[in-house]
């Protein structure tokens, strides 16, 4: 099978059914389970966290604004920013580079809610493993992608000189979907993204499949990377029932992939430090057994991609899980990869 590795044929390759890989599984969404068709022999060596994201399809079959468009080949990312379509990819779930418009080659990113991080398997809580929450932050890019959505700014940037933009429909459904959680730093979070943020909670969607802690960790700083010859660094925890996301200041110098923790019990939960500059080059040992994000590649005779495994729902909703595949590159159905 010929690697393509352009981003656009990246997300296509995440995005494509797959449906002859294995058995759609669920992360306490019983109901796409009971309707899975591949019988469990067919379920690809190795493991392979799955997580099922219920996506309505668009009236006509057809990508439209503020909604998740069905997977496969389609026209290029998009969104309306300030009035002006222009083409994006998706980095993870709340971030992307612009491609075209007054803002191309400008990373940003979107304000008002967090996906977990994509890169690796860094997160941990409750009965989670860091891999099935993995599938769950690369879902979230995914339907991120399917939509095109309405966004402004107002030119400011963060610490990362990323373009600061809100796109209030795509953190509505991301949120609602439980592929997100509403994020707020310097305020309260938007109403709006809060409520979606409860349906999800009490419909057991996505993250909270198994639960919500009281708190999560969403970064790690080590008093290495400091700027400025200052003292302090801060990690920043998200108050789940609020919103807030929080600077907890410290002046510890974290080990590469060393676990942080916060809470006890159900409430614990936890992060894997890795400096930015080895999370996509150079990987560390914590990241090495985890296929880089959207990469099709061979890996000790096997192939790594990216299948979104789909089944029909209830009152015509379908579930989709976008998940690692590991198994033989023959078993692949070279029609379906687009």
């Amino acid at each position: 099978m010929a690697v393509r590795s352009r981003p656009r044929v990246r997300h296509r390759l995440r995005t494509s059914a797959l449906a002859a890989l294995g058995v759609l599984a669920t992360a306490g969404l019983s109901s796409a389970a009971a309707c899975a068709t591949e019988p469990s022999a067919a379920r690809p060596p190795g493991p392979a966290a799955t997580v099922a994201v219920p996506l309505q399809e668009p009236s006509g079959g057809r990508r439209s604004e503020g909604s998740l468009a069905a997977a496969g080949p389609g026209p290029a990312p998009a969104v309306v920013l300030d009035g002006e379509r222009v083409e994006v990819h998706w980095i993870d779930g709340d971030s992307l580079r612009i491609r075209t418009g007054v803002h191309r080659g400008r990373s940003a990113r979107v304000r008002g809610y967090n996906s977990l991080e994509s890169y690796g398997p860094v997160h941990r809580w409750g009965d989670w493993t860091a891999e099935e929450l993995l599938a769950i932050a690369r879902s979230a890019t995914a339907a991120a992608a399917a939509g095109e959505w309405r966004c402004t700014t107002q030119g400011a940037r963060d610490r990362y000189q990323r373009l600061l933009v809100d796109c209030p429909d795509a953190a509505a459904a991301l949120v609602r979907r439980g592929l997100a959680m509403a994020y707020a730093v310097g305020g309260p979070a938007d109403a709006r993204t809060l409520a979606a943020q409860e349906e999800a909670r009490r419909a057991g969607a996505g993250m909270w499949a198994k639960g919500a802690p009281r708190l999560v960790v969403t970064s790690l700083h080590s008093l290495d990377e400091a700027e400025g010859g200052a003292t302090e660094v801060y990690d920043r925890v998200v108050e789940v029932a609020t919103g807030r996301a929080r600077e907890v200041r410290h002046a510890t110098r974290y080990r590469t992939c060393e676990e942080r923790c916060r809470g006890e019990g159900p409430d614990r939960t936890c992060m894997t430090y890795v400096p930015f500059a080895d999370r996509y080059r150079g990987r560390p040992a914590c990241l090495r057994d985890s296929p880089r994000r959207g990469r099709a590649g061979r890996r000790r005779g096997r192939g790594v991609v990216y299948a979104a495994l789909s089944a029909p729902g209830r009152a015509g909703v379908k579930f989709r899980a976008v998940v690692p595949y590991r198994g033989p590159v023959a078993q692949l159905d070279r029609a379906a990869v687009s």
